[in-house]
């Protein structure tokens, strides 16, 4: 999670944003584990073919984590 967080804003999270990035994640596997077919279709959009070697699940709780830091103000704006 740090990792990611540190490639789109090239600074390390804060302990809350630590928590707050953990809390997503989180969210995002339990609503995924409900809907595997939700998942599915959320890792298939895009060019890029799925990499079949991944768990679904966490593949698609990773991913929309990371569309979250990518759309976070401070990665789209610059000051």
């Amino acid at each position: 999670i740090e990792w990611a967080f540190r490639l789109v804003l090239a600074r390390r999270p804060s302990l809350e944003e630590k928590q707050i990035l953990r809390t997503t994640l989180e969210k995002l596997q339990r609503q995924f584990a409900h809907d595997p077919e939700a998942a599915r279709k959320f890792i298939e959009v895009g060019e890029s073919k799925r990499n079949e070697k991944l768990a679904v699940i966490e593949h698609a709780a990773y991913a929309g984590l990371c569309t979250a830091i990518l759309n976070l103000d401070e990665a789209l704006t610059k000051e």
